[in-house]
């Protein structure tokens, strides 16, 4: 997409953190915004916050992890607003500790809004974007933590690499349309994700999710993590960015980039081990 002015955006956990901070960035590209979120109180205040963009601005009380209900959240979108070309995936949740303490509820949790929360929201836009024939973009909010595993973080990691092959796959099943997708993968930000459990249903239990920089797992993130925290307002214009750009990644804190080659190097030279031994074998 070259030019976002008078189009229309759909941002999940849009009331704060970095949804917020993207509901601002496009908003300032002349956007037309539909914020949605699960937080009634979050979502008055953050309207009340773009007071002098009202009508440009659409609250949308709605859980990612309900089908039905992204399906009519879309559906009263577009009678209000028009149809949706940008749609931001980025609500998501938190728990911390090691994988052998996670509980049933803890997945079931995770993964229904950062796994089934990001694919019900593409079910939903993806089919109407696509037969438009209009310029589109997702942007999928995965994470650092999407390349790379921290130790104590394993229900969050799972999800966030999960995020990063769905986004992956999608962009190769988009070649030849107009719509494209990117994945944002931030490192630590200041948010409030660290108190996701603020939403947690009551169905599943409770869950003492901390700050990743602060686990019960021992040192998680490395200090090089924790020490570059930044504010969301700057993922927000690189999210508006990595739409005109049309990037595959959004990455918020390149100067990690040593965690991810760490990773990569480790994976490749696993093949050279391998190549060695079946070398041996013939």
């Amino acid at each position: 997409m070259q030019d976002l002015s008078g189009k229309v955006a759909f941002v999940t956990g849009g009331a704060s953190g970095i949804g917020k901070s993207m509901v601002r960035a496009l908003l300032n590209e002349g956007m037309k915004v539909a914020i949605a979120d699960v937080e009634d109180d979050a979502l008055a205040a953050t309207v009340s916050e773009f007071s002098d963009a009202n009508n440009q601005l659409m609250p949308v009380q709605v859980d990612v992890t309900r089908s039905d209900a992204v399906a009519e959240a879309r559906a009263a979108v577009e009678a209000q607003l028009g149809r949706v070309q940008v749609v931001c995936n980025n609500a998501g949740v938190f728990v911390s500790g090691p994988l052998q303490q996670a509980t049933d509820d803890d997945w079931a949790w995770v993964n229904g809004v950062n796994v089934q929360g990001v694919i019900n929201v593409v079910q939903a836009f993806l089919p109407s974007m696509i037969a438009s024939d209009l310029p589109g973009h997702i942007v999928n909010t995965a994470s650092l933590a999407g390349h790379f595993a921290p130790k104590g973080l394993g229900v969050y990691n799972t999800g966030k690499f999960a995020v990063v092959g769905l986004t992956e796959s999608l962009r190769a099943d988009l070649e030849g349309t107009k719509v494209s997708v990117s994945a944002l993968c931030p490192g630590v930000v200041r948010t409030n994700i660290g108190n996701a459990s603020r939403n947690r249903p009551a169905s599943l239990g409770d869950t003492a999710a901390a700050p990743p920089a602060a686990t019960d797992s021992g040192s998680a993130l490395p200090e090089n993590v924790v020490d570059g925290v930044i504010e969301p307002d700057a993922v927000g214009e690189m999210v508006v960015q990595g739409i005109l750009g049309d990037d595959l990644y959004i990455f918020s804190h390149p100067e990690l980039r040593p965690l991810v080659a760490a990773r990569v190097e480790g994976i490749l030279a696993s093949f050279d081990r391998w190549q060695a031994y079946r070398e041996s074998r013939d």
